[in-house]
């Protein structure tokens, strides 16, 4: 059976293809099932556009902060880029009715829209059939990508995501993470020219020290809870005391802080059984997650034998899925503060991407290297210091620097949103 949070991470994978570019989520059905959904995505940082539902008096008025509309209003405009339409009710009865709407509307299966496949049960705690059916045709789905035209659609039971295993109610929604990058070493073994972290930038790679690393996850935690922590690199698995960093992470006072764990590696290398050993001590849910770079990953199967043989849960990314290319980061673009302002405030990476390296929290992957080699001025404005600020005002630190930020000096080496960056497939 697969751990429910894999299945989370799954769902939130192929829904971020879809927000990266510039698509729109549209939950049907307004009522207590789709605000439900809402809120489950919300936890997972993707925020819904509207509700859709069919009755005339909920038209006009809005729903957590969104609008409500007629489903036909949607279907009438002039549609650019994607839409994902998420039944909250997760029966054949709605998938059937959103279906029949488009083809009533002059939609056609195959050209106009297509079945995304995300079937998403009501608690995730029984085996099912294949939860993203390798089945997708991925012709018409590249097809419609390059279309202005079109609607993807699927099933989706709330319940699922509001029943996963970190008890958010525990924190205030300003004291919460979605998403976090908890970087152990510099080294990599490939040289990705457009690594989303920037890694190749750095000129004397480092391995981080375990017990000061984890100590400043553990001062994080104190203050906020986040969904899932991913620990990577660089190549994670390069680092020497891997198995030492996650014995610390399972002795950490404040672990229950977390969602989920995962293990981030490009699957160019076997996992030590240590490692294997050392995950299992961690209380929280844990897994492996390998970013898969088809050729390069020859070692995905292994990995992924290996986990089994150690009751460990490996999941291995989807081939098809490409990177988007912000350009490169190694030089400014010399654009004016108005234009940072809003390269920052359509950034599709802020809020998701952050980063946690070296004692100090970053909003944005490419960051980190960018500073600490000196590409970039020195700005202390580009991160919260988590090491070298006292507890007592740590939480108002952090709030105002993920709150408040309106933009970073390091925006200038970017060429910002996904509408205008090209995609290239990963590892290149």
């Amino acid at each position: 059976m697969i751990p429910s949070y894999v299945k989370l991470f799954k769902i939130f994978e192929r829904i971020k293809c879809i927000t990266d570019d510039n698509g729109k989520i549209y939950i049907r059905g307004s009522g207590a099932q789709g605000r439900s959904l809402f809120e489950g995505f919300r936890k997972l940082g993707v925020t819904a556009y509207a509700f859709l539902d069919n009755n005339p008096a909920f038209h006009g008025k809005e729903a957590c902060g969104i609008p409500i509309l007629n489903p036909s209003s949607l279907y009438s405009l002039e549609k650019k880029g994607n839409y994902f339409i998420a039944c909250s009710m997760a029966d054949e009865d709605a998938y059937h009715i959103t279906r029949q709407e488009m083809e009533l509307n002059g939609l056609k299966e195959g050209v106009d829209f297509a079945d995304f496949g995300l079937k998403f049960m009501l608690r995730m705690n029984y085996d099912w059939e294949d939860f993203a059916p390798s089945n997708i045709d991925h012709n018409i789905k590249r097809k419609l990508t390059n279309s202005c035209n079109h609607i993807y659609y699927s099933d989706i039971r709330g319940n699922a995501l509001s029943d996963f295993e970190f008890d958010t109610q525990r924190f205030e929604e300003d004291n919460f993470i979605s998403m976090l990058d908890f970087v152990v070493t510099e080294y990599c073994n490939l040289k990705c020219k457009y690594c989303s972290h920037a890694i190749p930038l750095c000129k004397s790679p480092k391995h981080l020290s375990p017990d000061l690393i984890v100590s400043d996850l553990d001062k994080l935690l104190s203050i906020c809870g986040v969904l899932v922590v991913g620990i990577m690199g660089g190549e994670s698995l390069l680092h020497p005391q891997l198995a030492d960093i996650l014995d610390e992470v399972a002795r950490m006072e404040n672990i229950q802080n977390v969602g989920c764990f995962r293990i981030v590696t490009n699957g160019t290398m076997d996992i030590p059984d240590e490692v294997l050993i050392s995950m299992k001590k961690i209380s929280r849910p844990i897994y492996i997650y390998v970013s898969n770079y088809t050729n390069y990953s020859s070692k995905s199967t292994n990995i992924e034998e290996k986990c089994a043989s150690h009751g460990i849960t490996c999941y291995i990314q989807a081939p098809d899925r490409n990177w988007h290319v912000f350009g490169d980061p190694g030089y400014s673009r010399n654009v004016t503060e108005a234009r940072m302002k809003d390269i920052f405030s359509v950034c599709a990476m802020a809020g998701i991407c952050n980063q946690l390296f070296d004692g100090k929290f970053y909003s944005c992957g490419r960051l980190p290297m960018l500073n600490e080699n000196n590409i970039i001025p020195y700005d202390e404005k580009l991160f919260c210091d988590i090491r070298n600020t006292s507890l007592e005002n740590l939480e108002d630190l952090l709030y105002n620097f993920i709150y408040n930020t309106q933009t970073l000096s390091g925006c200038q080496y970017c060429d910002g949103s996904y509408e205008i960056s090209p995609v290239v497939p990963k590892g290149l």
